[in-house]
């Protein structure tokens, strides 16, 4: 009897152990912005260049994930107004080129949201670091700090 008894516990532990355990899904990190630039200048809050010549700035935002990225946009906002969309990548890097010729003066913010292919949303604010004072002239783009 002692026997059986030992054979049908040896017989239950192993089938236990075959038995498959669902596992859970490992976190990921979620996304991660690896930079974010104004014409190859690394942006900031509350610090950043001040734009005294029409012309063009590249924006650009880098972004990773392990699980990959599935959006990445760049957001400008002057003080009270809403937030203006800028674009919208499906890949990293993300770029940008903002002609600044017909924006108005004053201190811009900037909001880059990373959403990866799990779902997983990461906004990431610059908030006053791009001062616009444009005197409209022919002159090159100018970046002063």
């Amino acid at each position: 009897m002692r026997l059986k008894y030992l054979f049908s516990l040896m017989v239950v532990i192993f089938l236990a152990g075959c038995a498959t355990v669902p596992q859970p899904k490992p976190n990921t990190g979620g996304p991660v912005l690896l930079s974010f630039q104004i014409n190859d200048k690394k942006v900031v809050s509350g610090y950043g260049p001040i734009i005294s010549r029409s012309g063009q700035l590249v924006l650009l935002a880098k972004a990773g994930s392990s699980s990959g990225i599935s959006t990445l946009s760049i957001e400008r906002k002057k003080h009270a107004e809403n937030n203006v969309l800028l674009t919208t990548c499906v890949t990293s890097p993300c770029q940008f080129e903002w002609d600044i010729s017909k924006a108005d003066n004053g201190v811009y913010s900037f909001l880059v949201t990373i959403v990866d292919s799990d779902g997983v949303t990461l906004r990431v604010p610059f908030t006053d670091s791009l001062s616009i004072d444009i005197e409209n002239d022919d002159a090159a783009l100018r970046l002063d700090y």
